[in-house]
């Protein structure tokens, strides 16, 4: 909570789609994204900072 703040979770279903093939290989490698090991997605931002009001010396 200190760095990012959760947008959203999303659960990653494969429908039993073998990524044990070529094909998945090759895309992974092309498109650079992994095959296993993630079975969540999570959405995360940087928190947004309250914006400082700039008091400034000459101008009003």
């Amino acid at each position: 909570a200190n760095y990012f703040e959760a947008v959203d979770v999303i659960c990653i279903a494969r429908r039993g789609q073998s990524s044990h093939t070529g094909v998945w290989h090759y895309r992974a490698k092309k498109f650079n994204f992994y095959l296993r090991g993630f079975k969540y997605l999570f959405i995360m931002r940087k928190p947004t900072k309250a914006t400082t009001r700039v008091k400034w010396a000459k101008y009003k």
